[in-house]
């Protein structure tokens, strides 16, 4: 990144601020969704009927389970499959929403976690590559070499 006559970039530090807290959004909505589902969700055994494979936003699994109430649900995963690859016809553990049973995601265990953490990763890259480009000293200018 070039660097102003102060020897701080600040566009490219407004860039990884503005970046780290989009990264910090993405964290906290999913966390929230997981919370919110571990607190009053509901597991069950469930199949997975469909894959759409999207190269850039990972797989997005069609699930197919019987709730606990007996109705028979048919629904696309709420998180996008970034970590853990299924394929059509995997039996898996669906965590699903008791008050809204389509609100369902593949429960991997501590991996369902898995696209939080990672939100969390690129914020704190973010944050410290924009802190190193602040709290660097500046180069010495070249057009004036330092005397001997």
């Amino acid at each position: 990144m070039k660097r102003s006559s102060s020897g701080i970039d600040w566009v490219g530090v407004a860039a990884c601020f503005a970046l780290a807290l989009a990264f910090l959004g993405g964290a906290v909505y999913r966390s929230h969704q997981l919370i919110s589902l571990n607190a009053d969700g509901k597991r069950v055994s469930g199949r997975v009927t469909h894959v759409e494979r999207n190269v850039k936003l990972g797989s997005y699994p069609t699930l197919s389970f019987r709730s606990l109430e007996g109705e028979q649900v048919l629904t696309e995963d709420m998180m996008p499959l970034t970590i853990k690859r299924v394929k059509m016809d995997d039996d898996v553990v669906v965590l699903y929403n008791a008050k809204d049973p389509r609100i369902a995601t593949i429960d991997f265990g501590w991996l369902t976690w898995a696209q939080p953490i990672l939100f969390v990763l690129g914020f704190a890259i973010l944050i410290t590559i924009a802190l190193i480009f602040v709290l660097s000293p500046p180069e010495p200018d070249q057009k004036f070499p330092a005397k001997p």
